[in-house]
């Protein structure tokens, strides 16, 4: 197993037997349905050590081993401090530039 992945196993109970299988999964493990149809297509969700599809049914009973990717770190947001300053031309020097146009 790769360092920073989390695996796990869950079972379908009886209650989520013939659903969409990215819906039971959703609702098992509290992901959003688009992250499990992402897993599953990169082959991160597997049954009996074969990728599986959103779209194919659920079977109580059946267990499934989930990878989770450690999430990507956010984006840095730049800080206020780390902007340059803005430079704003004073009245006079507009009215000097308006003055050249005309």
């Amino acid at each position: 197993m790769n360092a920073g992945i989390r695996m796990t196993d869950v079972v379908i109970p009886d209650s989520l037997h013939g659903r969409r299988l990215d819906q039971a999964l959703a609702d098992l493990t509290g992901l959003s349905r688009s992250r499990i149809r992402t897993l599953l297509d990169e082959a991160h969700i597997l049954k009996n050590g074969r990728s599986c599809k959103g779209a194919d049914r659920a079977s109580a009973g059946e267990a499934y081993s989930i990878d989770l990717p450690p999430a990507a770190p956010p984006s840095p947001t730049p800080s206020s401090a780390s902007l340059p300053p803005l430079s704003v031309p004073s009245a006079a020097s507009a009215a000097r530039g308006a003055a050249h146009w005309k």
